[in-house]
């Protein structure tokens, strides 16, 4: 028996996980309409068929399913549907086809039998019934959403990611461009053995190619690291970040490229680059592409700063003497203690002391009996520098002789006929131009190292 039946043009999906146990997989979805008979809202109970096509009219349902014994209340009607296909992917032109009759004792199903009016027009199927397709995706009664977890503690939770080595379940989630590929990937990292790889590594696409990225560290760099291990310690570049804050970075110039850290100013400026240069940290100044302050790591200055540099107060540590690098010269090879002159015959230079109460007497070269110069006065490039340190002011140890007279606490020292060894200025006439300083120990005979405050006079 045919009616002259039509539905109201309703179409709601997206509701299968409702019909669903928790995390199973399912193809079926929820279709609601309304059916009118004559013009009035239908009443009682109808057998339907669904069809499955691939266009808005015309040609054959590539699927069919039949739903009988659907109740029609007041013309409204709910049927759950499953064509069994794979919604995994998104459905693309495709329509659902609805043919209905009076329940009766009939329960054949062809899609051609006269039983059935076909209705029109066809349902197109949107992106909405995607979310018949989830797989492992549960949400609770208090609107948790948990992707492969039954049982979200959060409002979002995603269970997988990786062990400690980036094995089993390696892609967590990623980002890609809206057409898809340029896939930037989050992956985390499990393991429970204190002080391992648990840790959240974020991986950013450096292909130029849309489908080059396509697992972690495929394509992609890892640019940033968090690790529980480390009590949340962040690592940029760096995958096992034990500070706070880890960064690897490059070592070159003065660009942003090469550095570990950009400063710039509110106009987008680049001001200073910190990099490293070798293994020294160095601050660049990019105005004038200058290395304004490096931190030495193995080399002999553990700092150097470029330019002019204002304190309030100096405290100096590692030595007790202000010197000035010079080049010795002479035949008589130069070493810490020794006692110096001015070269006659160099600019400049000095030599080894090789006679007493000389006029020319320049200081003592520090660095003797473990007493370091605590201040170099240098310029570097000029005839105002060299290779030894020597004190002008200050406490160092001298090589001195006490062969013609024990030297006291306070005597006045002068050059010797010693090379490089000062004596007790007995002579206070000829000591005039020709002291070095005054004794702060004692030698009673013979030679050795005495103390002494350096004041040229």
């Amino acid at each position: 028996m045919n009616r002259a039946l039509r539905p109201a043009l309703a179409l709601l999906v997206g509701h299968a996980l409702t019909a669903a146990a928790w995390g199973q997989t399912t193809t079926a979805f929820t279709y609601q309409g309304r059916l009118e008979s004559g013009g009035n809202p239908a009443n009682g109970v109808y057998d339907m068929q669904f069809g499955l096509f691939s266009a808005a009219s015309g040609g054959s349902p590539v699927r069919t399913v039949c739903v009988n014994d659907v109740n029609v209340v007041g013309g409204l009607f709910t049927a759950t549907v499953d064509f069994g296909v794979n919604t995994t992917s998104p459905f693309v032109d495709t329509y659902i086809g609805l043919r209905v009759r009076t329940d009766g004792a009939n329960a054949s199903c062809n899609f051609t039998d006269p039983e059935f009016t076909t209705l029109s027009p066809r349902q197109q199927i949107t992106p909405a019934p995607m979310a018949a397709s989830l797989r492992n995706v549960a949400v609770d009664a208090t609107g948790r959403l948990g992707v492969g977890s039954t049982a979200p503690l959060s409002r979002v939770e995603v269970q997988g990611g990786a062990n400690s080595d980036g094995t089993l379940d390696p892609v967590a989630m990623s980002l890609a461009w809206r057409s898809g590929g340029f896939r930037h990937f989050i992956r985390s990292r499990h393991d429970g053995i204190a002080g391992g790889g648990n840790a959240i590594d974020f991986y950013m696409n450096s292909s130029s190619a849309a489908s080059g990225s396509t697992s972690p560290g495929v394509g992609n760099v890892q640019a940033l690291t968090i690790s529980g291990a480390q009590n949340g310690s962040v690592g940029i570049r760096n995958t096992n970040p034990t500070a706070p804050l880890s960064i690897t970075g490059r070592t070159g110039g003065p660009s942003s490229s090469d550095s570990l850290l950009s400063l710039r100013n509110n106009a987008n400026s680049e001001l200073w680059n910190i990099n490293l240069k070798g293994d020294d940290l160095t601050i660049w100044d990019t105005t004038s592409s200058l290395p304004r302050i490096t931190v030495g790591h193995t080399s002999a200055t553990a700092l150097r700063v470029a330019g002019t540099t204002t304190t309030g107060v100096l405290t100096i540590t590692g030595g007790s003497d202000i010197a000035e690098p010079f080049e010795i010269a002479g035949d008589v090879a130069a070493r810490p203690g020794m006692v110096v002159s001015i070269d006659a015959a160099r600019t400049g230079g000095l030599c080894v002391s090789t006679g007493a109460y000389d006029h020319a007497v320049a200081g003592v070269i520090s660095g003797a009996n473990g007493i370091n110069a605590g201040l170099t006065l240098t310029q570097e490039g000029s005839v105002a520098d060299g290779k030894h340190p020597v004190a002008l002011t200050g406490r160092v140890w001298v090589l001195a002789d006490a062969t013609s007279a024990p030297i006291r606490r306070g005597d006045l020292l002068t050059t010797s006929d010693l090379p490089g060894h000062a004596m007790k200025a007995a002579d206070r006439e000829r000591a005039s131009g020709a002291t070095i300083g005054k004794a702060m120990s004692t030698l009673d005979s013979g030679t050795g190292y005495v103390l002494v405050l350096v004041n040229l006079q």
